[in-house]
């Protein structure tokens, strides 16, 4: 047990509460009353008391800050409580609560950050951060948004960073709603929101298909002295256009322009992602050609785009096409655009072209591990389950394995 831990006690007892009890008899520096000091004894004995209060700090902080076990934490914060003539400060709650951070412990919380609220005093941003990121850490990120509502249960105001990184996390699992409740929390609080909360929430509501709610945020975003820039267009363009809205991709394609922003390289592949998607291979094309104007060096990513969308329409003559105009421009083909139309002719059924395909590609491309599946995939399919077995030798001596 801690109480026990002679190295603890030891260090508590010689460094400060033998000072702590014995200098609070102090009531001066001489043999004599204290009135011999001239009044100054009250200014000595505060002094002594300062010192004393600070070292005490000192060294119950240093104590929690070794503790790797919330208990064992809460047990000595509370028997220093009962040893000590004065309240603990306000960096030795917080470092209690950082305990609880390290050790993802949370049972005492509500009942620390009570005993903070009636004290007036809060946790620091800081430890807020850290009791959040905790969480984040270990994914409990319902726990963590039930935190911050604690926190603010007690009427502290949480930190920026707090927030901002929460939702960051729940984005990443499409935890839209608690998303939107934090963010009009942070506007309650009189944080500034910016450009990139927008997108991170555009971005979670448009692709859960929630287009009302997007448009929502996207309309107060520009109620807002903010200008969109160019990665919440190209997340628009993206989402909106993957749900099916791509009249909506299109109006943000051209109001990107109207406001004189240039799209980019991720404007025009999601576009074309968007309209082969939608089996609108023409316009895609335009997209494309658009793109390749006065280019030197070609878009790997649009190329891998387009050679995709001819082979989901099973336009292989165009994708081949592609292949060696990209070539011609002094860029070898990778591997995803190999097993682009590895894909598709699988889908198509053409397992012998594919096998053509899987050779030439040698010459350009290393297969890799999404390479042999496709293939083995493909000719089980067919039926050629021997040569499927081929296929897989062929990838251990690679040094790939399934």
């Amino acid at each position: 047990m801690l109480l026990r831990n002679p190295g603890i006690i030891l260090s508590y007892n010689s460094r400060c509460w033998y000072i702590l009890i014995n200098s609070r008899k102090l009531t001066s520096f001489s043999n004599g009353s204290p009135s011999d000091l001239g009044g100054k004894s009250h200014l000595c004995n505060e002094g002594v008391n300062q010192e004393n209060s600070r070292n005490f700090d000192e060294l119950v902080i240093g104590v929690l800050r070794r503790l790797k076990d919330v208990n064992q934490a809460v047990s000595y914060f509370r028997w220093v409580e009962r040893k000590s003539e004065e309240p603990l400060s306000p960096e030795a709650y917080n470092s209690l609560l950082l305990v609880m951070a390290r050790t993802r412990k949370f049972d005492y919380l509500e009942q620390i950050l009570g005993e903070m609220s009636i004290a007036g005093f809060g946790p620091t941003n800081y430890t807020c951060v850290e009791l959040v990121a905790s969480c984040v850490k270990s994914r409990k990120l319902i726990e963590a948004f039930d935190l911050l509502q604690m926190m603010r249960h007690f009427k502290f105001r949480p930190a920026f960073s707090a927030y901002t990184t929460l939702i960051g996390a729940l984005s990443e699992v499409g935890e839209s709603d608690r998303m939107l409740a934090l963010f009009h929390q942070m506007q309650e609080l009189g944080y500034e929101v910016n450009v990139h909360l927008f997108t991170t929430l555009i971005r979670v509501f448009s692709r859960e298909g929630r287009v009302d709610a997007a448009l929502s945020l996207l309309d107060e975003m520009k109620s807002n002295p903010f200008d969109a820039d160019i990665v919440l267009y190209n997340v628009c363009i993206d989402c909106f256009g993957k749900v099916g809205k791509v009249d909506m991709a299109w109006k943000f394609f051209h109001e990107m322009k109207a406001n004189g922003l240039v799209p980019d390289d991720v404007t025009y592949t999601s576009m074309m992602g968007v309209l082969c998607k939608a089996n609108k291979l023409d316009e895609a094309v335009e997209i494309f050609e658009q793109m390749e104007q006065n280019r030197q060096v070609p878009c790997a990513y649009a190329y891998n785009t387009m050679i995709m969308g001819y082979g989901s329409a099973g336009k292989f003559d165009e994708a081949y096409s592609l292949l060696e105009r990209q070539k011609a421009k002094g860029c070898i083909p990778s591997v995803v655009a190999y097993n682009c139309i590895l894909t598709c002719l699988g889908k198509k059924g053409k397992t012998e072209e594919a096998l053509r395909i899987f050779e030439e590609m040698k010459r350009d491309a290393m297969p890799n591990l999404p390479t042999y599946n496709i293939i083995i995939g493909m000719l089980c399919k067919a039926g050629n389950v021997e040569a499927a077995f081929k296929v897989r030798d062929a990838m251990k001596e690679a040094g790939l394995f399934p």
